[in-house]
């Protein structure tokens, strides 16, 4: 049976495993060209946009806070490519996000993939994922967003089913210790999934359509 899950442990579980020599991400990138360079996630709080529309009736509402978690990255062309590329078909970006919560039986690794499609080479750009206001609530106990409740986070990016690109806030693959929490899928929105998809176009990297 799986012992109780506790950060404390959680942690202890990750430095044993730094000890035990190269990592599971360092052993794939000797193997995978990075083509994908991640900066730092930008982690803040959104308020729900007032977005106009005509020949509606006006509902009185107040916006609430969603959580933007925002990677800036650049991606570069494959080494010794035999003919000139400009962009990369599909990059799918793979989010694992850990919030803290008061009560630990509700603590999860949250997880999303996110397929960006006609990625330009050589341009900064950026993937995001956000979190629902109700989400926040149930996840954290508070409706307010504190970036800093987002104790550890990872973001992988493949290509052809390859690593092309890798960051975490410890350098490792922590979702995978045995002492981790469980993971939940399906919380974490790309953005065509929240009231955001029409704002800042040109600024994040276009999201495949599911249609």
């Amino acid at each position: 049976m799986k012992s109780p899950f506790t950060f404390r442990a959680f942690l202890a579980a990750l430095a044993a495993a730094a000890g035990l020599g190269v990592s599971t991400t360092q052993a794939q990138d000797a193997k995978a060209e990075k083509l994908v360079d991640l900066k730092e996630p930008l982690i803040q709080a959104q308020s729900t946009p007032d977005i106009k529309a005509a020949f509606v009736k006006e509902k009185r509402w107040k916006p609430k806070e969603w959580l933007e978690f925002e990677v800036p990255f650049i991606a570069a062309a494959p080494r010794g490519a035999a003919t000139a590329i400009t962009t990369y078909d599909q990059l799918t970006f793979k989010y694992y996000l850990f919030l803290d919560n008061p009560d630990k039986k509700k603590q999860r690794i949250l997880t999303a993939e996110v397929n960006h499609v006609n990625v330009p080479i050589g341009e900064g750009m950026a993937s995001v994922v956000y979190l629902s206001p109700s989400a926040v609530q149930r996840l954290t106990g508070s409706p307010r967003v504190n970036a800093n409740a987002v104790t550890l986070w990872a973001v992988e990016v493949t290509r052809e089913g390859k690593t092309v690109g890798f960051l975490s806030k410890d350098g490792k693959k922590w979702w995978e210790s045995p002492s981790a929490p469980a993971t939940e899928p399906a919380v974490l929105k790309n953005k065509m999934e929240t009231p955001f998809a029409p704002l800042w176009g040109d600024f994040h990297a276009e999201v495949q359509s599911h249609k």
